[in-house]
């Protein structure tokens, strides 16, 4: 690569999403206005305007972005049901149109030697093109999804995504997640106090803060019997450290916000699975980090697989980012030690998912709150409402925590995040504090909200 390839970050990108909504105003006025065809053709208009459409609202997402797209015939499957657009390969022969035209940025894909991974090509708008989205920006249209968007999505054990049939509970859940997902799009979560358009992981990789690429999505594994985890929205990608950092500091619509984290339950939810007693503290992890390192080992097959795991991800349980493996084992050998009564139980393939009791929670939640247009965010382990809707949020957590995992007695707390010192409790109530500086980012957020 060349200097300046060297100086972009690849990684910084998101997949092309097929599942865009193609009547949307925006995008037939960025096919209409942007793309001059000799003849007409139907089909290279379809895939013209996914691939402006996606290039305009990444671009809109930071221009730092790019997207990621295949250029092989192997990487589409135009009769998915995860593909309602029916996009085909001749994604290729309009993204080469595009490269023609010079409307996008584009380098190819390649076989990255340091982490043997496979990276597909990477595009952007052009300085032509993103010229024109600057002088476009007095509509954009927030709901983007396509009117038969599969929200739920069932992976096999390669992570392949299967081709499943519907039943009764994949209709019920598809039906509360399109609805929770029109719900997202008229409601915010944000740190008010945050500049960037990102987000940076301990792992370096950046997380857009997306107005409008945040579509909530469940995970099966298998079969839709195995609830794994929800993703699709940004604030699904943010990891341990930044959690941590910013757990007091979001906020929902500019409103006074609380949060419950589940993770306060989670030594009772053991105890009732495996019968042991109460965890020993550890100075060398906090309670957070404790219960991840216990959901790795109960699930995992072996030490050696631990040890690889937290090694991959050392900028989320180290101080010390460079930590050595031998200093690594040092610490898990001591916290494995001090808790062996549950240490005792890694390894055997116990069928204790945490991350998945959290999904399952969390899941029959929106079944019970979400017809009542109440916004609720899962981040990490921590779940997120406004304060004027906590009474309702803890009764029926306390409901579900009884109901789905027998813990009785069990009253969730609610933890409030910083209040930033409000003039009222309207709805996008102004801040009135002058020492504490809202970024201008947010701001304009906000005022686009209220524009809408």
């Amino acid at each position: 690569m060349n200097i300046v390839n060297d100086q972009i970050d690849f990684n910084f990108s998101r997949p092309l999403d097929i599942q865009k909504n193609l009547d949307l105003k925006k995008a037939k006025s960025l096919l209409e206005n942007s793309v001059s065809l000799k003849k007409k053709n139907h089909l290279l208009e379809k895939h013209l305007k996914l691939l402006l459409i996606e290039l305009f609202y990444c671009w809109y997402e930071s221009s730092e972005q790019f997207l990621s797209v295949s250029m092989s015939k192997r990487g589409y499957n135009s009769k998915s049901r995860y593909n309602p657009n029916n996009i085909s390969s001749y994604t290729i022969p309009a993204v080469n149109f595009l490269k023609k035209n010079e409307l996008i940025d584009l380098f190819p894909g390649f076989f990255d030697r340091k982490t043997k991974k496979s990276r597909l090509t990477r595009i952007k708008a052009s300085r032509g093109l993103r010229n024109y989205f600057e002088d476009s920006l007095q509509f954009i249209d927030k709901k983007v999804n396509h009117p038969r968007r599969e929200f739920v999505i069932i992976r096999d054990q390669l992570n392949n995504k299967v081709e499943y049939k519907d039943n009764f509970k994949t209709h019920e859940i598809r039906e509360i997640l399109a609805e929770y997902n029109n719900l997202l799009s008229t409601n915010i979560i944000d740190v008010p106090t945050y500049e960037n358009k990102f987000f940076v992981r301990t792992d370096k990789r950046k997380i857009a803060i997306s107005e409008t690429g945040s579509q909530a999505n469940i995970l099966f594994k298998h079969d839709s019997q195995n609830i794994e985890k929800f993703e699709g929205c940004w604030w699904n990608n943010l990891d341990i450290s930044l959690t941590n950092i910013y757990q007091n500091k979001f906020l929902i619509n500019n409103n006074p916000t609380s949060y419950v984290d589940l993770n306060d339950l989670f030594e009772n939810y053991l105890l009732t699975q495996l019968n042991i007693k109460r965890l020993r503290i550890s100075e060398d992890f906090n309670f957070t980090q404790m219960c991840k390192i216990i959901s790795k080992g109960l699930k995992l097959e072996n030490y050696q697989s631990l040890i690889k795991s937290l090694c991959i991800d050392k900028g989320n349980f180290f101080a010390d980012k460079n930590i050595c493996i031998s200093d690594i084992k040092l610490k898990i050998d001591s916290f494995l030690k001090k808790n062996e009564e549950i240490s005792s139980h890694f390894f055997k393939g116990k069928p204790i998912n945490w991350e998945s009791v959290v999904a399952k929670v969390f899941l029959v939640l929106l079944k019970k709150i979400v017809p009542a247009k109440i916004p609720v965010f899962l981040i990490q382990e921590k779940i997120y409402f406004p304060n004027k809707f906590q009474q309702n949020i803890l009764k029926t957590l306390n409901e579900i925590l009884e109901k789905e995992l027998g813990l009785f007695k069990q009253v969730p707390r609610s933890y409030p995040c910083d209040s930033y010192n409000f003039k009222n409790k309207a709805f996008f109530s102004n801040i009135l504090s002058r020492k504490i500086k809202c970024s201008d980012r947010y701001l304009n957020r906000i005022s686009n909200q209220r524009l809408k």
